[in-house]
């Protein structure tokens, strides 16, 4: 624009948003923008279009320089000048589109996205973006491809740019949505559709895999089937337990029969339950397939009775359950039978019954094994089979504490404990233990077999036998006592009947000897023996007190005699040296003694002079 006179070159360029052809005389060419101007002459950038600045080599300077908009320009496709003086064209909003060549008014007004049809920012035509297969669009304005809609259920769109399915799905195939093709492909958007699955039948529009299942009972092992005739009935021997299976289930139960078209495994809508009392075993029959594997059995409905040893209390069973513990079973009776007493019961017992073995009994019934069965209680035997109780006592010289099959006390196949009468005891008939009777203390006895009290033995006199069931003596008697025969302890305080026992007296001994023949001890032999009653001291010995083993000599002074235990004191007219007995010395002739208690000759004295000593002492 050139702003005064005389100018040899212009003032400067156009603003931007405005237009300078030629002649202008400001920045906004303003001296031709005028109501009645023509849209050429110049000025303000009208709507639709865009002025902006741009370069152009000045013919006076030979440089390059900035340039002013000397024409409005169109706005490109796909943008839109909504207003006056705009430099530059906005991007078309997203949800229209703007083109001025397919529709002039687009150079300034964006129009809504059709149907069919989403419409990014920017989009520059209107079937720019086609809503994919897949997937239809029944509104305008969208403006993302995620707005489409996807075909609906059990419905197909098999083109672009729909504005609503094409139509139903065909039979064998399910549509669940955005399905494009009659195979039940999905499009672009994604879905869900396929064949129909085994188990199910499709017919046409329909919308799930599982919309149409095959009802319990039936089966269908092929996909794509289009009616409920492609369900088959349940195979016989076997049930479909639900809805919807590929291959039957598996066979039916034990004890059940399944003519075809089970839908449980007792087959309760076509079969049954075999009757009580009965068993209803299984039949082979061509090998399936199933849920559970590959099956080659199924039921039977031909029932037979138990055997002996079998029962069955309950309906619908395959088989007959082995006869219980403690009980027996025969095809007379309907219910297991208690094992009697004297026999036991185990497993598939029928008619025969074992029994209790010899040297065992069982009072009782329902007992189970052989080791129910008791032994033989003690000082008792039971003899043969099948014992309700025992025979009789044991003989006398035998005990028997368990298990006796005999009366001498040899005991049975479950074992037991008997034995012959041990040394130190007897055993009459019915002991029941070993040592049950033992010989008292102050006894013995050497043998076995015995059979009453007499045969236990006193204790050898000059012995003792220490606590019951001797089986021999147990010492000597003690140097100091004696020891009569029956004597429990060393100074045989049991015959005495205190505490001291039976002591020598004083005036008396007691003394241990020597035997040749050697006594059998419970522990050795020895050939000392007690003495067995008391022994006076011999004339010129004494004992000054109880319990001595040995006299001792009679002091001097003194003599003694037989038993004495002090000494008396020597006469006058004697003498009495150590040892004097009841013959004491005298004082020979020519001599005498007047007074007492002397012990040597020389005590005495010469008779006195006119005097004579006849005679001695």
């Amino acid at each position: 624009y050139c702003a005064t006179q005389g100018l040899f070159e212009p003032t400067g360029v156009c603003e931007e948003g405005y237009y300078c052809p030629e002649a202008c005389e400001d920045a906004q060419c303003g001296n031709k923008d005028t109501d009645t101007a023509s849209p050429d002459d110049g000025g303000k950038c009208p709507v639709g279009k865009f002025c902006a600045h741009g370069t152009w080599t000045n013919p006076h300077s030979g440089m390059t320089e900035a340039r002013g908009a000397v024409n409005p320009v169109t706005c490109a496709p796909g943008t839109h000048a909504a207003m006056e003086m705009m430099s530059e064209c906005d991007p078309c909003p997203a949800g229209s589109w703007c083109n001025p060549s397919e529709d002039a008014s687009t150079a300034h007004t964006p129009q809504i996205c059709g149907a069919g049809h989403y419409c990014l920012t920017g989009t520059s035509h209107s079937t720019q973006y086609p809503c994919p297969t897949g997937s239809y669009n029944s509104m305008t304005g969208l403006s993302e491809k995620s707005q489409c809609t996807l075909c609906d259920g059990g419905k197909y769109c098999s083109a672009e740019r729909l504005t609503a399915p094409v139509g139903d799905c065909p039979a064998g195939v399910w549509c669940e949505e955005g399905v494009a093709a009659t195979n039940a492909a999905t499009g672009e958007l994604g879905g869900s559709g396929g064949q129909c699955p085994m188990g199910h039948y499709c017919p046409e529009g329909t919308t799930l895999a599982q919309e149409n299942p095959c009802t319990a009972g039936t089966f269908n092992p092929d996909d794509g089937s289009v009616s409920p005739a492609a369900c088959q009935s349940c195979t016989p021997g076997y049930y479909c337990g639900s809805q919807g299976l590929a291959m039957v289930t598996d066979i039916v139960e034990e004890g059940y029969y399944a003519p075809g078209g089970c839908s449980d495994a007792q087959c309760s809508n076509t079969g049954g339950q075999c009757a009580k009392a009965q068993k209803c075993p299984t039949i082979t029959v061509p090998a399936i397939v199933t849920m559970a594997g590959t099956l080659t059995t199924s039921a039977t409905v031909n029932p037979d009775a138990c055997p002996p040893g079998y029962h069955q209390p309950d309906m619908g069973e395959a088989d007959c359950v082995i006869c219980p513990d403690g009980f027996y079973c025969v095809p007379e009776e309907d219910d297991p039978q208690p094992c009697p007493a004297g026999t036991y019961c185990t497993g598939a017992i029928g008619y025969t019954r074992p029994q209790c073995p010899p040297g065992s009994f069982s009072n009782v019934a329902e007992q189970r094994v052989v080791t129910d069965c008791q032994l033989c209680p003690a000082g008792q035997y039971c003899s043969g089979n099948g014992n309700t109780g025992s025979d009789g006592q044991c003989v006398a010289g035998k005990w028997c504490t368990s298990g006796a099959a005999v009366a001498d006390g040899t005991t049975g196949t479950l074992g037991g404990s008997t034995g012959n009468c041990p040394v130190g005891h007897y055993c009459p008939s019915g002991t029941e233990s070993a040592t049950e009777n033992p010989c008292p203390s102050g006894t013995y006895q050497p043998a076995t077999l015995q059979t009453d009290p007499d045969a236990c033995l006193p204790c050898d006199a000059g012995y003792y036998c220490a606590g019951d069931g001797m089986a021999a003596i147990t010492g000597v008697c003690a140097a100091g006592y004696y020891c009569p025969g029956g004597c429990s302890d060393a100074q045989c305080k049991n015959i005495a009947g205190d505490s001291i026992g039976h002591i020598c007296a004083a005036g008396t001994k007691c003394p241990v000897t020597t035997v040749s023949l050697a006594v059998q001890l419970v522990v050795g032999t020895t050939t000392d023996k007690g003495a067995t009653s008391p022994e006076n001291c011999a004339s010129g010995e004494y004992s000054g007190s109880s319990g001595a083993a040995a006299c001792d000599p009679c002091p001097a002074t003194k003599w003694c005699g037989i038993g004495d235990a002090t000494g008396t004191t020597c006469p006058a007219g004697s003498y009495c040296p150590e040892g004097t007995g009841v013959n004491q010395p005298k004082c020979p002739e020519g001599t005498f003694l007047a007074t007492t208690g002397h012990d040597e000759v020389d005590d005495c004295s010469l008779c006195s002079p006119g005097k004579f000593c006849s005679g001695t002492g």
